[in-house]
C-alpha cells in the first residue's frame, strides 16, 4: 500500500520533469526540527513541488496609504516527507508522509516577496514504530528477547503551516502544527499532535 502511494504522488512529477516542452519545475526542499511535546524530539526532511499558481489583483484604498493594488495568490503543491522522532519512554519512530497543500498569499503588488503565507495540507502516510527492550515466548515455552521489535501504522494527517519568506535572499522559515492519526493502534486510533520549526530553500536544477 505504501509503495502504491509513492507512485501516485511521484508519477506526475516525473512526467513533468521528463517533458522537454514544459518549463523546469520549481522544487523546494525543507528541513525541520519536530517534537510531540517536550520529550519527543525529531528531525524531518521534505521535497515540495508547487505545480499550479492562481493570481488575482484587486485595487484597494486606505486612509494611510491611499490607493494600492493587492495581490492574492493561491498555490497548489505536492509534498513528500521523511522523518524520525524519539520517545525515550516508548519508541523510536520512522515515518514518511505525502500531502496535497493549498497556500494562500496576500501582498501588495509593489512588493517583490510576500511577508507571510499560510498553507493547509492533507494526505496519507506510514509510520514504523521500533520498540525498545521486548521479550516473547517461543513454541517451547522459552522467553527470548525480540530484536528490532516494530509495528507499522497507516497515518493520515493534516497540517497548518505559517511561512515567512526572506526579504534579501531566497528561501523561507516556517512554523507548522499538524495532527497525525495512527490507525489500528491496539484495535483503536491514537492521535499525535506535532509542532515543527523549519527552513525551506529552492532546489534548482543545474543547466548544461
Amino acid at each position: 500500500m505504501k509503495y502504491l502511494l509513492c507512485l501516485v504522488v511521484l508519477f506526475p512529477t516525473l512526467l513533468l520533469a521528463q517533458r522537454e516542452d514544459q518549463p523546469d519545475p520549481e522544487f523546494n526542499w525543507t528541513v525541520s526540527f519536530t517534537n510531540n511535546g517536550v520529550i519527543n524530539p525529531g528531525l524531518q526532511v521534505g521535497l515540495e513541488w508547487p505545480f499550479k499558481n492562481s493570481v488575482t489583483i484587486k485595487e484597494r484604498k486606505s486612509r494611510r496609504q491611499g490607493t494600492y493594488l493587492l495581490t492574492r495568490r493561491r498555490q497548489y503543491a505536492l509534498e513528500g516527507r521523511l522523518g524520525i522522532f524519539w520517545d525515550p519512554l516508548l519508541q523510536v519512530a520512522v515515518y514518511h508522509q505525502y500531502l496535497f497543500t493549498l497556500r494562500a498569499v496576500y501582498q501588495k503588488a509593489q512588493d517583490d516577496r510576500p511577508r507571510w503565507m499560510m498553507a493547509v495540507g492533507i494526505g496519507p502516510g506510514y509510520l514504523r514504530s521500533f520498540i525498545g527492550e521486548t521479550y516473547a515466548v517461543d513454541e517451547a515455552g522459552r522467553v527470548e528477547r525480540v530484536r528490532l521489535a516494530s509495528r507499522g501504522y497507516f497515518t493520515p494527517m493534516w497540517a497548518l503551516r505559517f511561512i515567512r519568506e526572506h526579504r534579501q535572499r531566497e528561501g523561507a522559515w516556517f512554523v507548522e502544527i499538524n495532527t497525525r492519526w495512527l490507525l489500528g493502534y491496539n484495535s483503536g486510533t491514537v492521535k499525535y499532535n506535532t509542532l515543527l520549526f523549519g527552513l525551506r530553500y529552492p532546489l534548482k536544477k543545474s543547466k548544461s
